[in-house]
């Protein structure tokens, strides 16, 4: 019994311990933002990654892809003029956060898209997800 209780004790300690590793390098887990992700997928692997926070209402869209391509998030909601693109055109290994100001409970479709910087027509996307602001 007490051998089993070590092991359980030293893995909560090694949970613990990455865990505090993820605070100190800056990364904060998705659970603690609320943030819901999702990737987009293409033959070269991920090309793009969006995150949604509902606290704040904060969109990250990463481009994760040495493509030539822009990463965006494309939004629609109702009951405001809002929705769009938004775009991250800084290249490969970067993020682009965008602060929004969406009604508490709205529900917010989102999906994650990549393609040529602002040309709409030439732009591949993922399939809607809904999240609540």
């Amino acid at each position: 019994m007490k051998q089993s209780s070590r092991k359980v004790s030293s893995v909560l300690a090694a949970a613990s311990l990455a865990s505090g590793l993820l605070w100190v390098s800056g990364e904060v887990p998705a659970s603690a933002a609320t943030a819901k992700c999702r990737p987009l997928e293409s033959a070269i692997g991920q090309t793009a990654k969006v995150c949604f926070a509902s606290y704040g209402e904060v969109l990250t869209v990463y481009d994760t892809a040495r493509d030539g391509k822009s990463a965006a998030a494309n939004l629609s909601y109702s009951g405001q003029s809002g929705g769009g693109f938004y775009w991250n055109s800084n290249g490969a290994g970067t993020k682009k956060t965008f602060n929004l100001s969406i009604k508490d409970g709205t529900k917010v479709k989102i999906r994650v898209c990549r393609g040529p910087y602002k040309n709409y027509a030439k732009t591949t996307c993922n399939s809607w997800w809904t999240y609540k602001a």
